[in-house]
């Protein structure tokens, strides 16, 4: 498995509702990745500021850490977790 550590920003089309947000799918890199499986969601506070986590699979291999900061309403891909 490779492991990289990127802070790239991306776009992502997300669902709110019932106060959650969720991630349904992400351009990265000239490709858009669907969202097939949320593995989990955290959440960090600093002060005011939010920043809310998400692991997600487009396949059930490769998996991708988003993260949300909602002072400034933007997504990143932290981190992806490749098998290929």
């Amino acid at each position: 498995m490779r492991i990289e550590t990127l802070e790239e920003p991306v776009n992502v089309i997300g669902l709110f509702r019932d106060g959650c947000l969720k991630p349904l799918r992400f351009q990265w890199r000239g490709r858009t990745l669907p969202v097939r499986h949320l593995a989990s969601h955290w959440m960090s506070r600093s002060g005011a500021d939010q920043e809310h986590f998400y692991s997600v699979s487009d396949n059930g291999i490769d998996y991708y850490e988003l993260s949300f900061h909602s002072r400034t309403f933007q997504w990143r891909v932290e981190k992806v977790f490749l098998e290929g």
